[in-house]
């Protein structure tokens, strides 16, 4: 039986691991602030290179396919 939260999960996970929306001094909050801005750089700049081309793109939509076939027929009780 799943419990119900006081407040969003996602909520709570922000919190913990990336400090938002937590209290503190100006001074950790400068420094969260930087942290979250220098997380997102890198995580466009990592987006825009992994899918530069558009043939690792596919591989990795078929990688992703693949995966979820094998999750599947794992579950089913089908040995591979």
């Amino acid at each position: 039986m799943l419990r119900k939260l006081p407040y969003p999960l996602h909520r709570t996970r922000r919190a913990q691991e990336f400090g938002v929306g937590v209290s503190a001094p100006p001074e950790v909050q400068a420094v969260l602030a930087a942290q979250a801005r220098r997380l997102q750089r890198a995580m466009a700049r990592l987006a825009a290179d992994l899918y530069a081309s558009r043939v690792h793109l596919l591989l990795e939509l078929l990688q992703n396919a693949d995966d979820c076939r094998y999750r599947y027929l794992r579950d089913q009780g089908t040995v591979l």
